[in-house]
């Protein structure tokens, strides 16, 4: 390593260690911002273990949840139709990947995020966003990205977003809940009861909350088929089509992981019925709910924050 590269490390490490950052709300951020909770849990066996699978996953399964896979395509552009005249100035993207929904959500131009934050487990996919926004509408507006799994409160103030995002993000996840302390409060359900109730608290009165998920028991084979489909009858290319068949089976293999978290209760994968409840026991009303996506494996719902003036 050069001494040039050894100096740069240092010199981020010591900016990140002196950083004081308010627990209420995140107001300044470094490249990238891991709250204290966060360095509680994460080595907890359990804990430590599920995000290193995330790891695999995103590292081997892309193919079916990236812009490859048509039927990814269609939930992201759905999501992002449901959402460009909701997402006001604000937004908090929630297992945001690589920032995904907001590449989506630009596309279509007129976007009016002015503030981005990006929360995912997998730090590299948050390194990769401000690189993306380069080039785009986006460039010199504010972004935050925060290295976290939603097992706990989020670094936000009260009514301080105007909209949350999901997509196949980590509201799913949510099997943990830990006080500020790293002190294990609920498991299963009971902790997406209440991270759902701390997305509530951060929206202002009025804002949106947009999720797409897989339905339960979701076929992974269902959404690689149709992915090869479209290229086929679409996009022909010998080239795309020995891809599709590839990277789709390997995908498919190694998705056996994501329905053993669902087996284990780390996944919720919940009907359109199951999220009205959770969403309406957590504040939100309902505007939108369509489950025709996703190669019939998906679910898309748009909630709002009931203003009460």
């Amino acid at each position: 390593m050069s001494r040039r590269k050894k100096n740069t490390e240092y010199k981020t490490q010591s900016a990140l260690k002196s950083l004081v950052i308010d627990n209420n709300f995140l107001e300044i951020v470094p490249p990238i911002y891991e709250p204290e909770t966060y360095k509680l849990i994460r080595d907890v066996p359990e804990i430590k273990q599920f995000c290193e699978n995330f790891w695999q996953w995103n590292e081997h399964v892309p193919w079916l949840v990236y812009p490859d896979s048509q039927p990814h395509k269609e939930l992201m552009n759905k999501l992002t139709h449901f959402m460009r005249k909701r997402v006001g100035k604000s937004c908090i993207d929630l297992g945001c990947g690589n920032g995904e929904f907001l590449e989506f959500l630009l596309q279509l131009g007129e976007c009016t995020i002015e503030q981005y934050f990006g929360v995912d487990l997998d730090w590299q996919t948050l390194a990769a966003i401000p690189r993306k926004l380069k080039n785009t509408a986006y460039c010199g507006k504010k972004v935050y990205l925060i290295h976290m799994a939603a097992m706990f409160k989020l670094p936000l103030r009260d009514n301080s977003v105007c909209s949350a995002v999901s997509s196949l993000g980590a509201l799913m996840y949510i099997w943990k809940w830990h006080d500020q302390n790293g002190k294990l409060v609920a498991s299963g359900r009971d902790a997406l009861k209440l991270g759902l109730k701390d997305v509530h608290r951060i929206i202002k009165p009025g804002g949106y909350l947009g999720i797409s998920a897989p339905l339960p028991h979701p076929n992974w084979r269902a959404i690689r088929n149709e992915a090869l489909r479209h290229i086929i009858f679409h996009k022909f290319s010998l080239k795309k089509i020995w891809k599709a068949i590839y990277h789709g089976t390997k995908a498919v293999k190694y998705s056996e992981f994501m329905n053993g978290l669902e087996g284990e209760g780390k996944a919720h994968y919940l009907s359109p019925e199951e999220w009205k409840e959770y969403l309406k026991e957590a504040g939100f009303k309902i505007e939108e709910i369509v489950d025709d996506c996703y190669a019939g494996q998906g679910v898309i719902i748009i909630a709002r924050k009931e203003d009460p003036s």
